[in-house]
């Protein structure tokens, strides 16, 4: 696209394209990505470069806009989307859907989700939370989903109001290899939806993606894995608060493993081949499970400032003399500020006189140092 004059560097333009076509997915390193046709519908899943699958975009996730989307789809499905239903007209056979966000969102969390999904509420507090879920599969959202409440309580209470107006979950009658998230809903599979609570820490994992990855954003995907990272660890802090099993042994737990791995995994900037753990279909498998190891270091360095910390960053009473103060996540309200160059995360109790004397730099991202905190105790 070319423009007949420059446009400078940070200022705001509207522009109007029109276009049609049949979205489709892209093919990716990560396999095919966007745009998706279900047995029964569609569902679109963009992270990280989907997104132009199915509208123009600058598919760079710090550019955060606010989005409008109007979607028609045949009589009798329901689309989900993200932001506010703001309409629904009926004309014949067709229905037309109109959503429109009340935050800026970065592209690749925009959705469209569509099926013959029956309607459920969770909760209406702290926030409001619905689920729109295959009819046949009531009974086991119904155990599976019975803590959506909880968590985002605990979640509230740990890294502030939760950030959009409310939340949504969305539940598709295919098998899907991984839950997803995108910005106010979450998406599952049917697999996901056991009865049992299989799957719990699934359900506490994207809900916290709203915080960490849609309300702060990427600034650039090398830093994927903070969004994963902490989400991961909230994974912990959610089974610490419901079951009484500290996070400190989680994290051993998890550091143990990787201690006998080879150790040649980059935390930061794996690369776009190790950037994400698998694709998204079920019948998509991954060649390697070693992605996944680059997931279970990025858990464990959000644990090791709270220790360092005196156990106060997240948890322990939630004592704000200890909080996360720099990342390099842009946008939303828990923005921090840049870092940096060569440093992702730093916690810092209020008043230490330096980082330095604040923490052990070489023993959180040293995996193999004696003084690592995995070492020691809760």
């Amino acid at each position: 696209m070319f423009f007949a004059q420059s446009i400078p560097e940070d200022q705001e333009f509207y522009l109007t394209i029109r276009y049609v076509g049949t979205p489709r997915p892209i093919r990716t390193t990560w396999g095919e990505l966007g745009w998706e046709e279900l047995t029964n519908g569609a569902l679109v899943a963009s992270q990280p470069c989907g997104a132009p699958s199915w509208f123009p975009c600058d598919d760079t996730p710090d550019e955060k806009a606010h989005f409008d989307l109007v979607i028609s789809a045949d009589n009798p499905y329901t689309v989900v989307a993200n932001g506010r239903l703001l309409a629904r007209r009926a004309s014949g056979s067709r229905t037309t859907w109109h959503y429109r966000t009340d935050h800026a969102m970065a592209s690749y969390l925009a959705t469209i989700q569509v099926g013959e999904y029956q309607r459920i509420e969770l909760a209406q507090n702290p926030v409001p939370v619905v689920a729109y879920i295959p009819p046949s599969l009531r009974p086991y959202v119904d155990v599976d989903f019975a803590d959506q409440a909880a968590m985002l309580q605990l979640f509230q209470n740990l890294f502030g109001p939760y950030p959009f107006r409310d939340y949504t979950v969305v539940i598709t009658e295919d098998p899907l290899e991984i839950p997803l998230e995108a910005q106010g809903l979450s998406i599952f599979g049917r697999n996901h939806v056991p009865g049992d609570k299989t799957w719990e820490r699934l359900v506490a994992h994207e809900l916290s993606h709203q915080w960490f990855g849609n309300s702060m954003g990427l600034a650039q995907w090398n830093d994927i894995w903070l969004n994963e990272g902490f989400a991961c660890y909230a994974e912990w802090l959610w089974r610490e608060h419901a079951h009484g099993v500290h996070a400190s042994a989680s994290a051993r737990h998890h550091y143990d493993i990787l201690a006998r791995l080879p150790q040649d995994l980059l935390l930061s900037d794996p690369g776009p081949h190790l950037m994400f753990r698998r694709p998204r279909v079920q019948t998509r498998r991954p060649h390697s499970p070693r992605p996944a190891l680059c997931t279970w270091r990025r858990r464990l360095l959000p644990h090791h400032p709270t220790l360092r910390c005196g156990g106060q960053a997240f948890g322990g009473g939630t004592d704000r003399s200890a909080q996360p103060v720099r990342t390099s996540m842009r946008g939303g309200r828990h923005r921090r500020g840049p870092l940096p160059r060569g440093v992702e995360f730093l916690a810092v109790p209020a008043g230490a006189s330096s980082v330095s004397r604040a923490l052990n730099i070489r023993a959180l991202f040293d995996p193999c140092s004696q003084d690592h905190p995995c070492h020691n105790g809760p």
